[in-house]
């Protein structure tokens, strides 16, 4: 596809110009609609409103306060208090206990979610004395 041509500054704009233009967006709406898999459309669910939606939130406690190394990792699985029909939409905050580097630089993680429960990590990036909890959150669509 040819590209077009830059306007030099202070060059009035024309109508061939601003057709040059409209015809390149359109030709490139064309192409990636045409490369569109099934798998990438984006299609709506339903018109739920958020009072039917089930939202789970917990602070999780159970990571120890003390010495921790460079690249460790704590994991503790969340049972919710609720079931979901589907996988939710599950994410972790980290709540920083202490201004330490230790806990300044810790990775919160979410990994093998199902309808009843997930696993929580923490990562330290950096040696030493860390205290940090964790928020997690999940929504979805009840059971």
């Amino acid at each position: 596809m040819p590209q077009i041509p830059l306007p030099e500054r202070g060059q009035p704009l024309d109508v061939a110009f601003l057709y040059e233009i409209a015809r390149s967006i359109n030709d490139l709406n064309n192409t990636v609609a045409a490369n569109l898999n099934s798998s990438s459309k984006i299609r709506e669910v339903s018109n739920r409103p958020t009072s039917g939606l089930n939202i789970y939130a917990q602070e999780i406690s159970s990571f120890a306060p003390g010495a921790k190394t460079a690249g460790a990792v704590e994991t503790t699985t969340v049972i919710f208090g609720v079931s979901f029909q589907y996988l939710p939409v599950v994410f972790a905050t980290p709540i920083v206990k202490d201004a330490s580097p230790a806990s300044q630089n810790t990775t919160v993680y979410v990994r093998d979610i199902t309808t009843t429960q997930c696993t929580i990590g923490l990562r330290y990036g950096t040696a030493g004395q860390a205290d940090v909890d964790v928020n997690v959150f999940a929504i979805g669509i009840p059971a």
